[in-house]
């Protein structure tokens, strides 16, 4: 009897000893780390911009405008594929003033004008974040852009009125064909903003846009209608 409770002890003792040593050999072995997923609203933020715009005027100023600023209504959209690259399309609307000198639309001061163009530019950037620090981050983006435009007659104006290619409605459709010859559509994009977190979903600062136009560029060697702008980005 009493070897048998030896044995049964020595039993019991190498037992609590193995399940011992089993679980400090789990204790010891490192945690796998989880990522969350990002769900695809977490990626994405929404942002618009307060920015004074300028339309770049090469031509002669005896028979148009100078340069002339405009304040377009912009909005888009920011989608993070990693920490380092996004894309950001965004929408910016506005409208100006036209005129036909028989061989160009060029802008027109209010006295002079033959046409109200409506115009809707899409921006299609990748986004780069060059810098980060703890709440602030330097951006370089570029990409194309595609400027949509139609022309009307504007307020005041008779389609008989005298015009450069006849009338004033035949200057109104001269421009609005004028718009999408030579590739004069398709821009060239490239920006820089720096962008500082207020809180985790506001977020705001400067931003630098620039537009070169490719038709111009190609057909005329010229920057004639090059975009460019300063103001501030709002993020949310």
């Amino acid at each position: 009897m009493k070897k048998m409770m030896k044995k049964l002890f020595l039993v019991l003792l190498i037992f609590i000893s193995f399940t011992t040593i089993s679980a400090q050999t789990q204790d010891e072995q490192p945690a796998v780390e989880t990522e969350t997923k990002q769900s695809f609203f977490d990626r994405l933020d929404f942002f618009f911009c307060l920015t004074p715009s300028i339309y770049l005027n090469t031509k002669s100023k005896a028979s148009s405008a100078p340069s002339p600023v405009f304040y377009p209504l912009y909005i888009g959209l920011d989608y993070s594929i990693n920490s380092f690259i996004s894309v950001q399309p965004s929408l910016r609307i506005y409208m100006n003033y036209f005129l036909c000198d028989g061989t160009n639309a060029l802008p027109a001061e209010i006295e002079n004008r033959t046409a109200l163009a409506y115009s809707f530019f899409l921006n299609l950037p990748a986004n780069f974040n060059v810098l980060k620090l703890n709440k602030s981050k330097l951006n370089l983006s570029a990409g194309l852009g595609i400027l949509i435009r139609f022309a009307t007659l504007a307020n005041n104006v008779n389609e008989t009125d005298y015009g450069a290619t006849g009338s004033a409605k035949d200057d109104v459709k001269f421009i609005n064909e004028w718009f999408y010859q030579k590739a004069r559509f398709l821009y060239l994009t490239g920006g820089i903003d720096y962008i500082y977190s207020i809180t985790d979903t506001i977020k705001l600062g400067p931003e630098f846009f620039i537009a070169i136009p490719l038709g111009s560029l190609f057909s005329e060697f010229s920057l004639q209608e090059m975009l460019f702008s300063l103001g501030l980005k709002i993020m949310f």
